[in-house]
């Protein structure tokens, strides 16, 4: 399910460093087409927001993330989303797209937003350590001051 994100809400502070961006393509690339092909009537608009034949002829990491709505801010030869790289208007399935692309994230690098929510927003970090994503779920006050 898909909610409108707040874009002046959105903070990012993402970078795949140059050594590790072909790495990181060919991981997005595949983890997308073998997520998109466990598509059924059950998840049917799983990653519907993507043209899959756009991401098979993809030959790029900056190609595919604008396909996935993210484009890359980098001034030099490293990947970077910041702030204004989300392009969409809501929610994919950016968890997907975010742990594949994890092992290749800098240390510390993290993203936030506000989510349109049932009753109330929805405040949300994902976190980059380790090599691994972390999501949390923030109040108001926590997502202000972090």
């Amino acid at each position: 399910m898909s909610y409108y994100i707040h874009q002046t809400t959105i903070k990012a502070s993402v970078v795949i460093k140059k050594d590790m961006i072909e790495s990181a393509f060919k991981k997005l690339k595949s983890v997308l087409i073998e997520e998109w092909k466990k598509r059924d009537g059950e998840c049917e608009n799983r990653l519907d927001w993507i043209e899959i034949q756009n991401v098979e002829k993809s030959v790029s990491l900056e190609e595919l993330m604008l396909e996935c709505r993210w484009k890359n801010c980098s001034q030099n030869e490293d990947f970077k989303l910041c702030n204004n790289s989300f392009l969409g208007q809501k929610l994919g399935e950016e968890k997907i797209i975010f742990t594949a692309l994890a092992p290749f994230i800098e240390e510390g690098g993290f993203v936030k937003y506000v989510s349109e929510g049932y009753f109330v927003d929805e405040f949300y970090r994902f976190i980059f350590k380790d090599k691994k994503i972390f999501l949390e779920v923030l109040k108001s006050k926590q997502y202000l001051n972090s």
